[in-house]
C-alpha cells in the first residue's frame, strides 16, 4: 500500500473519531449531527478512494468509484446543513426542506447508475482513470459547486450578523470551507474531469477536508455544545490506542506481539480513566458555572429586597418618628399640670407610658440612623468636645436606671482632664448612652464602671461590669446588624441588635475603634471606645 493510501486512510480514521465522538457528546442537536454525517461522508469519500487506488478488480474498483462520488454528495449536502443550522437556526422550510433532499437523492443516483457518471474505468501506465460522461459530470459539478460553496454564503450571512465569540468561531469554519474546498475542488474535480483527465492527484484532496473538520469540531466545542477538553481527550486517547492495535498486527513476531498487546491494552486502561476524569471535571466545572450564575441571581435579588428593606425602615421610621414626639409631649405636659391638676395614680401611669414612649423613640431612632448609614447619607456635625462633660450628662441621665436596680455606677473624673477631641457631639453621647445603658440592663448585681484616660492616639473609654458576660463566639455578633448574644436576648427582650452596629460605625467614622472583651459566662464584660483628637478629613460617612 503506498504513502498516499495511509494518508487517505488516516485521514478518514480521524474524521470517523472526531464524528463519532461530537455525535456522542451532544447528539441531540441537528448541528452535532449535521456535523457526524460531514465527517462520516468525508471518510467515506476517503476510503472509497482507497479502494478505486488498490484493489485489482477494475469493475470492482469503478464500484468504489462510483460510491466515492456519492460520499461527495453526502459532503455537499451535510455541510450545506450544518451551516443552515450553526449557531442555533431552524428548521428548514417546507419547500426547501423537499428542494433539498430532492436534488441530493437525485445527483446520488446519478452517481450510481452505470454510463450516467462514470462509464468505465481505463489504467494508463500504473494510474487509474475514470472516464466520465459529460453531461453527468457537468451536473454533478453544478450540484457539489452549488452546495458545498451555498454553505459559504449562509454562513457569511450568519457571520456578519454575529458577534463576540460567535463571529470567531463562524469566521473558522468560512476559513476552513474554503482553503479546504478551494483545494479539493482542484484535485478532485477540476484536474480529474473529462476535458483534462489529470488523476494522480486525487489523493490530495482528502487530507485538505481534514482542516474543515477540525475547525468545525473546534467551534462546536467553543459553542460549548461540548466539552473541547473531552474532545481533545478523547481524540488523544483513541489515536494512541489505534495506532498501538496497528503496531501491534504488524509484529514480527510471538514475542514482540505479546509485549505490543500489552501495552495497547494498557493504554486502553488508562485512557478510559484519562476520558472519565476530564469528563467528571467538565461537568463540575459545569455544574460550578451554572452555581455561580444561580448564586448571581441569588444575590441581585437579595440585594434589591435588602434596598427594599432599607427603604421600609427608612419610610416606616420618619412615619413613626412624629406621632411618638407628639404622645411625648401631650403626657409632659398633662404630667405637669398644664390641662389641670391630676392624681398621684394618674401620674404613675402617665410616668410608665412617657418611659415606653421613650423607649419607642430611642427604637425609631436607631432605626433612622441604621437607614442612613446603609445608604451613605449619615452626616456628622464636627466640633470641639469637651468628653469630661459628655461622660457626666450620660453618667447623670442612667444614675437613676441602676439606683432601681440596685447597681453601683462608678464614674471618677480622670486626672488630669481628658483633652478636648473634635467630635459629633450628639453622636458620640449616642454611643456612650448605649454602651452604658446595656450595661445596666444585663448586669443584675454588682457594679457598672466607667473609666476614661489620654493614651498616644487620643483617648480611651472603658465601660465594666460585672453581668452577664460573653462567649468568644458571641463577640464577634455584637456590632453586625441585628446581631445579639444568645443570653442578651433573655435579659433584655426590647432590644433589637441595632445599637451596636451604629455605634462601631459612628467610631469608626471618626477615626476610632470600639470592642468588647470578657472573661466568659457571669464573668461580666468590658466594651473599649477609643477616639481621634481629631477625626479623618473627610467628615461624612
Amino acid at each position: 500500500m503506498a504513502i498516499q493510501d495511509l494518508i487517505l486512510l488516516t485521514v478518514a480514521m480521524m474524521n470517523i473519531v472526531l464524528g463519532w465522538l461530537v455525535f456522542w457528546n451532544n447528539h441531540r442537536t441537528p448541528v452535532t449531527r449535521w456535523f457526524a454525517v460531514f465527517a462520516w461522508s468525508l471518510a467515506l469519500w476517503a476510503m472509497t478512494l482507497v479502494g478505486f487506488r488498490t484493489i485489482p478488480d477494475v469493475r470492482l474498483a469503478e464500484i468504489f468509484l462510483k460510491l466515492a462520488y456519492a460520499s461527495a454528495v453526502g459532503i455537499a449536502a451535510s455541510i450545506t446543513a450544518f451551516a443552515h443550522y450553526f449557531p442555533d437556526r431552524s428548521a428548514l422550510g417546507r419547500f426547501k426542506r423537499w428542494l433539498f433532499i430532492g436534488t441530493t437523492a437525485a445527483i446520488a443516483v446519478i452517481a450510481l447508475l452505470p454510463n450516467v457518471l462514470i462509464t468505465r474505468i481505463i489504467e494508463v501506465g500504473q494510474v487509474r482513470i475514470g472516464v466520465q460522461e459529460y453531461i453527468g459530470y457537468s451536473v454533478f459539478s453544478i450540484y457539489f459547486l452549488v452546495y458545498f460553496f451555498g454553505a459559504l454564503y449562509f454562513l457569511y450571512r450568519r457571520f456578519t450578523g454575529a458577534t463576540g465569540e460567535t463571529r470567531t468561531n463562524i469566521g473558522y469554519i468560512i476559513w476552513s470551507i474554503l482553503t479546504a474546498g478551494v483545494f479539493g475542488v482542484i484535485f478532485n474535480l477540476i484536474l480529474p474531469s473529462p476535458w483534462i483527465q489529470e488523476w494522480r492527484y486525487t489523493w490530495m484532496g482528502p487530507p485538505f477536508t481534514a482542516i474543515i473538520v477540525v475547525a468545525v469540531a473546534y467551534a462546536i466545542a467553543k459553542y460549548r455544545l461540548m466539552d473541547v477538553r473531552i474532545l481533545a481527550a478523547e481524540l488523544l486517547t483513541i489515536t494512541i490506542v489505534f495506532l498501538l492495535f496497528i503496531q501491534s498486527i504488524f509484529s514480527s513476531d510471538a514475542r514482540e506481539f505479546f509485549t505490543r498487546i500489552i501495552f495497547f491494552l494498557l493504554a486502553t486502561l488508562f485512557g478510559a480513566f484519562l476520558v472519565r476524569s476530564v469528563r467528571r471535571e467538565a461537568e463540575q466545572k459545569e455544574r460550578l458555572e451554572q452555581l455561580t450564575k444561580e448564586l448571581e441571581s441569588a444575590n441581585t435579588e437579595l440585594k434589591k429586597l435588602d434596598q427594599l428593606k432599607s427603604d421600609f425602615l427608612s419610610f416606616a421610621s420618619h412615619q413613626l418618628r412624629g406621632p411618638l414626639s407628639a404622645v411625648k409631649g401631650y403626657v409632659s405636659m398633662i404630667t405637669e399640670g398644664t390641662y389641670g391638676a391630676i392624681t398621684p395614680k394618674i401620674a404613675d401611669v402617665l410616668g410608665r407610658i412617657y418611659k415606653s414612649n421613650e423607649q419607642l423613640i430611642r427604637l425609631v431612632d436607631d432605626f433612622l440612623n441604621l437607614a442612613r448609614i446603609e445608604e451613605g447619607r449619615i452626616e456628622y456635625a464636627f466640633a470641639p468636645v469637651s468628653l469630661d462633660e459628655l461622660v457626666d450628662d450620660v453618667v447623670r441621665s442612667l444614675a437613676d436606671n441602676a439606683f432601681k436596680k440596685g447597681l453601683e455606677l462608678r464614674w471618677e473624673h480622670p486626672s488630669p482632664p481628658l483633652p478636648v477631641i473634635v467630635a459629633d457631639a450628639s453622636k458620640i453621647r449616642e454611643v456612650l448612652y448605649n454602651l452604658i445603658d446595656n450595661a445596666i440592663k444585663y448586669t443584675e448585681h454588682g457594679w457598672v464602671e466607667i473609666r476614661a484616660e489620654r493614651v498616644r492616639s487620643g483617648v480611651r473609654i472603658w465601660v465594666r461590669d460585672t453581668g452577664v458576660g460573653l462567649d468568644a463566639g458571641e463577640i464577634g455578633r455584637l456590632f453586625t446588624r441585628f446581631g445579639r448574644a444568645y443570653r442578651t436576648r433573655n435579659n433584655n427582650k426590647d432590644g433589637v441588635g441595632v445599637g451596636l452596629y451604629i455605634a462601631k460605625s459612628v467610631v469608626e467614622a471618626h477615626g476610632g475603634g470600639i470592642r468588647a472583651e470578657s472573661p466568659g459566662k457571669y464573668h461580666g464584660s468590658t466594651f473599649t471606645v477609643e477616639l481621634p483628637l481629631k477625626p479623618p478629613i473627610k467628615s461624612e460617612n
